[in-house]
């Protein structure tokens, strides 16, 4: 499989294309206020991937603990990875990481996102009257565009072009 720095490769080489039209597809479904949510989505997934269902420092904790702002995300981060390794043995569902319910993008997304998103919505609430869907609409689509990148490079770990990718990344760190 992939490392992290194989998907972050990915993600910042598949953004030169997918950003614009994450955007895009963002300003079509809305105007140009969810088309900002989208590319916002694209790039946060840089921090909200799909392998934070593993319990562990994963790159995105990693990158948030630079930022003490963000660092109390580890633990909510925890507690969403023990909740997608306890489910499968609850409700009969399959295994937790890479499971289509944690990692495969339409649903593991809009899991995820309401995961994340719904503390800072009942906070949000307490102080203005915007219900937040347009952002959250528009935070969807940009992580669903990013989401596919990593669950793609996860399928296609043998392909030609991954291999290759993995041997830049390694001789990049060698430098």
């Amino acid at each position: 499989m992939p490392n992290s720095d194989v998907h972050q490769y990915l993600h910042y080489q598949a953004g030169k294309i997918l950003l614009p039209v994450t955007m895009g597809v963002g300003y079509l479904l809305g105007d140009w206020y969810m088309a900002i949510w989208a590319g916002a989505g694209y790039v946060l997934h840089r921090w909200f991937d799909q392998d934070l269902d593993q319990v562990g420092i994963t790159s995105g904790e990693a990158a948030w603990s630079k930022t003490l702002i963000l660092a109390p995300l580890i633990g909510w981060s925890t507690l969403y990875a023990k909740l997608v390794q306890l489910l499968p043995r609850v409700f009969n569902f399959p295994k937790g990481h890479r499971s289509w319910w944690s990692h495969w993008p339409p649903v593991g997304t809009l899991i995820r996102l309401a995961f994340f998103f719904i503390p800072f919505w009942i906070v949000f609430r307490m102080f203005f009257l915007d219900s937040l869907w347009r952002e959250f609409i528009g935070l969807y689509i940009g992580l669903q565009a990013a989401d596919w990148v990593h669950s793609l490079a996860d399928w296609n770990s043998n392909h030609v072009l991954i291999r290759e990718i993995k041997k830049r990344v390694k001789l990049k760190s060698r430098r």
